[in-house]
């Protein structure tokens, strides 16, 4: 019961932080802002990596789903090296709808959690 209740505030703050992710990537309108990355965008992927492996671990399944968000950290770091002005919209494009894979996970998880309750 209380593994159960950790996974579920895990979802929720992991649904919270890709959320809080996402918004930041949709605001950005210049090339640098997502080249040099603020320390607390950077956090809230390190606290976001946590606990989807607290809920990997926890949870003791290992679910298609909860390999998508690296597809979404791979949108994140991939415009850090190679973002350019020239290329600029390409990489807001991969950012603003790449970083939407953060929280498709937390969906199908959540989607799950509220499905097994009774």
């Amino acid at each position: 019961m209380k593994t159960k209740m950790i996974i579920r505030l895990a979802v929720i703050a992991k649904l919270v932080f890709s959320v809080l992710i996402c918004s930041y990537f949709w605001q950005a309108t210049s090339i640098e802002q997502i080249r040099m990355l603020p320390i607390q965008v950077l956090i809230m992927c390190v606290v976001y990596i946590a606990l989807q492996m607290l809920t990997r671990r926890l949870s003791g399944e290992r679910n298609w789903w909860d390999w998508v968000y690296y597809f979404g950290l791979l949108c994140i770091m991939v415009p850090v090296s190679f973002a350019s002005e020239e290329n600029a919209m390409l990489f807001h494009f991969l950012t603003d709808y790449g970083t939407l894979l953060l929280i498709v996970p937390v969906l199908v998880d959540g989607w799950f959690i509220i499905r097994s309750n009774p």
